[in-house]
C-alpha cells in the first residue's frame, strides 16, 4: 500500500470563472505548489524475495481538477521504471526509464484528471539506491 499524503504538490489544476479566452488551455489553469517528496523521506517501500523493490506514494490536492509533477533531481538507472496514475488505475503514464533523464535532472509528468496521483518507482537489485528524484 502507497503512503497517501493530501499535501501540497507543484501543480494544482482547478477550474477557472474567468473568460476562457484569456487562457490558453480552455478555463484551466495551474497553481505551484511546492513540496519535497523524494525516495528518501516521503513514500513506502516493498521490498520483494529477489532483492527489486517498488516504492509509492499517492499524492492528494482537495478540489484539483488535475495533477502534474515537477520533478527535480531526477535520474533514473538502467532497468528501472517510473509509472504516474490515478488511484483507480484507469489513468497511466509511464513507463519513464533512463532514457527519460536530462542533463539538467528536471522532468514533468503529464495530467492525471482528479484530485489524487499516485506515483511508483520500480528499482531492481542491482541498481538499487542509485536512482533519484523529487516531487517538487
Amino acid at each position: 500500500m502507497a503512503q497517501s499524503v493530501l499535501i501540497r504538490i507543484h501543480f494544482a489544476i482547478h477550474s477557472s470563472k474567468s473568460d476562457p479566452k484569456t487562457y490558453a488551455f480552455s478555463n484551466s489553469f495551474t497553481i505551484p505548489i511546492p513540496t519535497n517528496f523524494s525516495l528518501r523521506n516521503s513514500g513506502t517501500w516493498l521490498e520483494f524475495p529477489n532483492g527489486d523493490r517498488l516504492w509509492r506514494i499517492q499524492i492528494s490536492v482537495a478540489q484539483a481538477k488535475g495533477l502534474m509533477l515537477l520533478y527535480d533531481k531526477f535520474y533514473l538507472p538502467p532497468s528501472s521504471k517510473l509509472f504516474v496514475y490515478s488511484p483507480d488505475e484507469k489513468q497511466l503514464l509511464g513507463a519513464y526509464t533512463t532514457r527519460n533523464n536530462n542533463k539538467n535532472k528536471r522532468f514533468l509528468t503529464g495530467i492525471i484528471d482528479g484530485n489524487s496521483a499516485v506515483v511508483e518507482y520500480y528499482e531492481p537489485k542491482l541498481v538499487r539506491g542509485q536512482g533519484t528524484f523529487q516531487v517538487f
